[in-house]
């Protein structure tokens, strides 16, 4: 999607959005995919335009543990606009500084990027293709919403992400924001020992299938298309299921209405919110990406075994 006026800009443009979802991924792998710190994203997307002896970006804000999608979409719309800055705005000028806060609303992570000192801006007569990007990432991606307001003196672009999209995290006084957490979900009960795993994202497949083994589940999968789920269903029992509700755009209920119909328990995954998921299954766990070891040893409870029973304990398909 990118356009240039050459191959030059064309290559800088397309490898310094490449770098800034790297920096993202960077922090997202040292926490296994399990969330991105804000300040050590911010900190990433900005370090190049850190140095020197006057600090020309000044940022501020609360400690918050962003998820992958979150992440990977405020690290494009940073690079974004830290790039515009440095070409056209506050930091094209010696005088010129930038200032990042961001603050957590009871709805809403709120980010104001403030540009001043620089040559006088006006609004452009139709929006840039930065500004698309940051659009579609925030508003299409995160269902978030973004204000620019061309102000003479700088730039001044404001950003508010769903807080369902984040988690706050112990900040430097150690207090977390009791506000954000969310009530945990309910248990299921385990039979048995044997749990299939239903997911199209392949790490947080990996990450699934790495926690349940150090629980001491035996896994199925994990699968990515539900029709391969179903085969290996007819030809294994299992006694629990982990199902990722939007396989790609395909909906996880077929799947889900055959293993209620033999009364195997699952859990939902989603990127959503529990709201998304279809009444019928009310019920139903739900566990909001990335999943955290803890959330699924929290839901998943285990009955002893019962010797001599084991073939007929409700909840497990045998099959094949």
């Amino acid at each position: 999607m990118t356009r240039a006026s050459d191959v030059s800009a064309y290559t800088t443009a397309v490898e310094g959005r490449i770098r800034a979802l790297s920096r993202a991924h960077t922090i997202l792998s040292l926490s296994r995919w399990q969330g991105a710190d804000m300040r050590g994203l911010v900190e990433e997307e900005l370090a190049p335009y850190r140095t020197g002896e006057t600090a020309k970006v000044e940022t501020a804000g609360p400690n918050v543990s962003l998820q992958p999608a979150a992440a990977q979409s405020l690290a494009l719309a940073l690079h974004e606009l830290v790039t515009n800055a440095a070409k056209y705005g506050a930091l094209s000028s010696m005088s010129g500084r930038v200032h990042l806060s961001w603050e957590l609303n009871p709805g809403t992570l709120v980010l104001k990027w403030t540009e001043s000192g620089g040559p006088a801006t006006q609004a452009p007569s139709s929006p840039g293709f930065g500004t698309r990007i940051i659009t579609a990432s925030i508003e299409g991606q995160l269902a978030g919403q973004t204000l620019f307001n061309w102000r003479p003196e700088g730039l001044q672009c404001t950003i508010s992400v769903p807080r369902d999209d984040m988690t706050p995290v112990k900040g430097r006084n150690g207090h977390a924001n009791p506000d954000a957490i969310a009530a945990p979900p309910s248990t299921i009960t385990v039979a048995g020992n044997r749990i299939m795993i239903v997911e199209d994202e392949a790490l947080v497949a990996m990450a699934l299938r790495e926690s349940l083994d150090e629980m001491g589940f035996s896994v199925l999968g994990p699968f990515n298309r539900i029709s391969e789920a179903m085969i290996a269903l007819r030809n294994n029992h299992i006694d629990a299921a982990v199902l990722d509700v939007n396989l790609g755009g395909e909906m996880i209920y077929p799947l889900a209405d055959v293993l209620a119909a033999d009364h195997v328990p699952f859990i939902f995954i989603t990127g959503y919110g529990a709201e998304e998921i279809e009444p019928r299954y009310t019920g139903v766990p739900v566990l909001q990406k990335p999943i955290e070891s803890d959330a699924l040893k929290s839901v998943f409870v285990r009955t002893p075994a019962i010797s001599g029973s084991i073939a007929a304990a409700p909840g497990r398909r045998m099959v094949g």
